[in-house]
């Protein structure tokens, strides 16, 4: 069986800027299936399938396993080739059938994790992660980890203070409803519906929370994600960010949406030993 990089070593070591925290990147190796399935799948499909897999190595191994929960492991990525050749034969087999002539080979899966840095007590890190399995695009996203001293990561919870949530709701849905203005202010129309297109260049101005929800620019249905899945988020030099993967928020144009909560409106709904 041949083995298959799935990641050109990055192994140079990053030093945190908290005390004796160090912490690297290892690719993730994988086998290629070797089945009677598998030298057909490479017979029509060549190298088409484009995994680059990095897993968190640290001194700090319960943080490593916070992390590295969420990344595929040795096991997962050779179950992931195996079904990525089953899926592509089946598919194209099924379109032999319909006379349609395509074949569908691409297969992509990435993950990459970054260190943001060194917050108060917190080492604060994303993962990358994008997958492509066919059709018009692939799917993406940055999910975000706040890890403290005692290799706990930490949830919006333990972040806020006990009656803190409604007034960070406050912020958030006003937040979002400047976020979705400003869509509609520079008018994006690559990434509206057929009723907010109907409403783009009509002389008629629109403002305001009732104005954008009439003009069907604001939905509700994502208006709910931001005050509901709100466990996505990280400190930044601005601010608390509050971070929302494509579809979560809005279109998938828009891509992953990020809304900035200024440190100075935190006071009384964030606990003060996490901000500045």
């Amino acid at each position: 069986m041949k083995k298959s990089l799935v990641l050109l070593a990055l192994l140079a070591a990053h030093s945190a800027f908290a005390k004796d925290f160090f912490f690297t990147t290892e690719p993730i190796y994988a086998e290629h299936p070797d089945s009677a399935q598998a030298k057909k799948f490479y017979a029509l499909c060549e190298d088409s399938i484009s995994i680059e897999i990095q897993r968190v190595k640290s001194n700090r191994p319960a943080l490593d396993a916070i992390i590295n929960k969420d990344i595929p492991d040795e096991k997962a990525l050779a179950d992931y080739y195996q079904a990525s050749v089953s899926d592509t034969l089946e598919m194209t087999e099924g379109m032999a059938k319909e006379d349609i002539g395509l074949t569908i080979c691409t297969r992509e899966l990435h993950y990459r994790p970054v260190y943001i840095g060194h917050y108060k007590s917190l080492e604060q890190f994303l993962v990358s992660y994008y997958e492509y399995t066919g059709g018009a695009h692939g799917i993406y996203g940055d999910s975000y980890y706040l890890i403290d001293e005692n290799d706990r990561q930490l949830s919006l919870s333990d972040l806020l203070e006990k009656d803190g949530e409604s007034g960070l709701n406050a912020l958030l849905k006003a937040a979002y409803i400047d976020y979705v203005q400003k869509q509609y202010d520079d008018g994006h129309e690559e990434i509206a519906d057929e009723g907010r297109k109907n409403h783009l260049g009509k002389s008629k101005p629109v403002k305001g929370e009732a104005a954008l929800r009439e003009a069907g620019y604001l939905d509700d249905a994502y208006l709910d994600a931001v005050l509901t899945e709100k466990n996505n988020f990280y400190f930044s030099p601005e601010g608390l960010i509050f971070s929302y993967v494509p579809y979560q928020a809005g279109s998938f144009a828009e891509g992953q949406i990020e809304l900035s909560l200024p440190y100075d409106k935190l006071s009384g709904l964030i606990k003060a030993e996490y901000l500045p």
